[in-house]
């Protein structure tokens, strides 16, 4: 199991109104967890993120995987997954929920 915290502040600069230099804040949330047993094995990524992107729009998105594999004999594994991921178009706001922001690719094993 792993957990993930993540509070991520990005400065936004006003071009015009230098008083107006501020921090957004976003965060994201989230775990992946394993279960084994014999030879089935379940792997589960549940991640959320919430707050503000640098433009202030609002964050609010998801991100659910789920995988199972069976070992059929020793080197060979038969693994069945799917995601599911909120969002919208990237950089358009959809009733002000934005999507995900990438900020890192992680390739858990």
């Amino acid at each position: 199991m792993s957990l993930l915290v993540l509070n991520n502040g990005v400065q936004f600069i006003d071009t015009s109104a230098a008083a107006d230099h501020k921090l957004r804040y976003s965060q994201t949330i989230g775990t992946h967890l394993k279960y084994k047993s014999g030879k089935f094995a379940l792997n589960s990524n549940i991640y959320f993120q919430l707050g503000k992107d640098v433009s202030y729009n609002d964050l609010s998105s998801y991100l659910v995987g789920l995988s199972a594999t069976y070992n059929v004999k020793k080197n060979l594994n038969i693994t069945l997954g799917g995601e599911i991921q909120s969002g919208n178009d990237n950089g358009v706001s959809l009733g002000g929920d934005n999507n995900a922001l990438c900020l890192s690719a992680t390739f858990p094993s």
